[in-house]
Order: structure tokens, then C-alpha cells, then sequence
């Protein structure tokens, strides 16, 4: 995960919390992007992958890369930018993995999840990294609606990670983790893993902006199954995405 970006979930709430700044005002400033960035896609039952808007956000040539190297060109066909959701078109639907089941309930307190993705590719390597946690809160910074506050572990390159319940459904997605450089300049405090994630059901409402055209395959939920399981079963749906 890079720091929380501009005009995010997490940066403007983080600065109201910290500096007393006015209730409701947001920024909507969008960071100017020049180097390529790199974030975790995974397909939805639509055909459709998901990421971060803030991954692909100011670049033209977006990439995704499969787990056996595959390279499949794709573009930004909607993006939600106050809640840091894109969805990417590709050409040939075919190419994609297994798409992931999203949750049709909301997560609860103390439940426990894990996301699989990409932190760091360049320096950790370009194979899927497991990282599991709970749910601390139902709600974000400042008490916000949209986000969930997680204890899962998360660096850059998990924007836009799946957030994983025990049934092997997405609850939410990762987006953003707090600047802990700033908030011990403002508080004197050192945040520890303090994270966050969109939930679902701002997803699913992006998706029913869309029409649905390229129907995939779908991993069935898990009941009852052992983390490691369901790890193994959704792992080769996670892609990178190279946004240049």
C-alpha cells in the first residue's frame, strides 16, 4: 500500500481527525502520477477487475499480469473516486482467472479475514503474499460508513486486494493504511497497523453502473474450510496491475 493518497478514504478524514478541520470538507485533490505504479487486481462474475482508482488514477497504459506471466492489456472502463474503486476492461474475457464471490453481508466486528496480493513486487518478488487480521472496526477515520479498519497487514502493492471472509466471499478491499509519519507529527503517537478497506457494497454499486457483457467463471464460497484452503483456492485469481 502507498501512503493514503490525496482526495482518499483515509487522507482527508486523517487530517480532520489530527488538525480540527472543518466536518464534511474534502479535498477531491487528485495526486499527479509520473512513474509507474504497481497495485493488486482480481476478477469479478462480470468480467470486470478490480483495483484501486488511485493505482491507475493519471496513467494510460494499464497491464495485468497472471501468475504464469501472461500480460493482458486492459483499460478503465468506470472508477469510483471517492471511494477508491476502478474497474478494468479487457479485450478477450477468456484470459482471465476465476472470478471471486462477493459477500452479500456486511462485515461484522472481530471477524476475521486475510487478503492475498502483491506488496512490493520489485523487492519481494512477483509471487501472491498471504496476510490475515480481523475486522477492529466497522467503520473508517472519523467513524466514515464506507471503510472497514483492519488489523491485516498491508504494504504497497496491496491496493486493491480482495478482503477475504472464512466463506471465501470479498467483504471489502484494500485501499489504504494511515501515514504514521503524520500522525506522530500531530499526535505524538506511532500508529501500529492501522489499515483499511471499502466495503462491498460500494463495489457492488460501481458494478450495477456497468453492463455486465463478459460473464467469467466464479470460485464457489467455502464453508467450514481451513484458512489455508481457502487461501490455495483463491490465489491464482490474483493478478498484478502495472499502471505506466
Amino acid at each position: 500500500m502507498s501512503p493514503v493518497p490525496p482526495g482518499s478514504i483515509g487522507e482527508d478524514l486523517l487530517e480532520y481527525v489530527c488538525s480540527h478541520a472543518r466536518t464534511g470538507i474534502y479535498k477531491n485533490e487528485k495526486a499527479t502520477q509520473t512513474e509507474p505504479c504497481s497495485g493488486t487486481g482480481w476478477p469479478v462474475a462480470s468480467g470486470f477487475v478490480v483495483t484501486n482508482n488511485h493505482v491507475v488514477d493519471g496513467h494510460n497504459h494499464i497491464t495485468l499480469i497472471r501468475q504464469d506471466g501472461l500480460k493482458i492489456p486492459a483499460t478503465v472502463t468506470a472508477h469510483d473516486t471517492a471511494n477508491d474503486l476502478a474497474l478494468l476492461e479487457v479485450e478477450n474475457a477468456g484470459l482471465l482467472p476465476m472470478a471471486l464471490p462477493l459477500s452479500t453481508k456486511p462485515a461484522v466486528l472481530g471477524e476475521r479475514i486475510f487478503t492475498v496480493g502483491y506488496p512490493h513486487p520489485d523487492l519481494l518478488g512477483v509471487k501472491p503474499k498471504f496476510a490475515e487480521g480481523v475486522v477492529n472496526s466497522t467503520s473508517g477515520l472519523g467513524d466514515d460508513p464506507r471503510a472497514l479498519q483492519i488489523s491485516v497487514p498491508i504494504q504497497a502493492g496491496n491496493s486493491g486486494g480482495p478482503l477475504v471472509n472464512m466463506e471465501g466471499e470479498v467483504v471489502g478491499i484494500v485501499t489504504s493504511k494511515i501515514n504514521a509519519v503524520k500522525m506522530f507529527r500531530w499526535t505524538g503517537d506511532l500508529p501500529q497497523n492501522i489499515n483499511y478497506g471499502v466495503k462491498i457494497f460500494y463495489l457492488q454499486g460501481l458494478l450495477s453502473s456497468v453492463s455486465p457483457k463478459k460473464l467469467i467463471g466464479t470460485v464457489r464460497p467455502l464453508k467450514h474450510a481451513s484458512v489455508e484452503e481457502l487461501a490455495e483456492k483463491i490465489k491464482n485469481s490474483m493478478m498484478i496491475v502495472i499502471a505506466e
